[in-house]
């Protein structure tokens, strides 16, 4: 006599009790990519409170309607209709990023310059909106942050400590004249 061992998750058990198929997460993933036929209507509805939650660029607006399978000419349409309403604001959206990834993540110029660019913002909005940051508070963001991961740095030898604090203060999108400064008043020459 051969036993046949095998194991079932819950959702498959579950799935032979109900009689409804479940979906993995996998499978589920799946199905989202699939492009629902939704109305141009429908469409600016949907938009018009996804903008009034929170600011939103031209780009993250042509994402989802692209994601929903609206044609090309639909979403030029669509979109001439939030930025006449003032639903979409490309300036008032650089402004708002720039001050929150700043503010919140502690993200340097550098960085945030790069990601608004991968938006598509022009250089005038961007650089506009990056003059808005105040440099006293700049340098002190840069100042705390480098303390900080200072702290955490295992390495007792000091070019490998300031090699170290120097690539992820870099990597935080901060000037590199700025991090030799805050270093150099953090870590003594010896």
């Amino acid at each position: 006599m051969a036993f046949l061992f095998f194991t079932m998750s819950k959702g498959q058990i579950k799935e032979i009790k109900s009689g409804i198929p479940f979906f993995s997460t996998n499978l589920y993933a799946q199905t989202m990519d699939i492009k629902r036929n939704i109305s141009k209507a429908y469409a600016i509805g949907k938009l018009e409170r996804y903008c009034s939650l929170s600011e939103r660029c031209i780009d993250d607006v042509n994402k989802k309607m692209y994601n929903w399978g609206l044609k090309d000419t639909d979403r030029e349409i669509i979109i001439q209709h939030l930025l006449a309403e003032r639903f979409i604001d490309e300036s008032r959206y650089a402004h708002a990023y720039a001050r929150g990834k700043f503010n919140i993540k502690g993200r340097g110029r550098n960085k945030i310059q790069m990601e608004l660019s991968q938006k598509g913002i022009d250089k005038e909005i961007i650089q506009d909106a990056l003059r808005e940051i105040d440099d006293a508070a700049y340098a002190d963001k840069l100042k705390t942050m480098a303390i900080k991961k200072n702290k955490t740095i295992l390495s007792e030898n000091l070019f490998d400590r300031k090699t170290k604090l120097i690539r992820f203060l870099l990597s935080k999108g901060f000037e590199m004249d700025l991090i030799r400064k805050a270093v150099d008043e953090i870590l003594p020459k010896k």
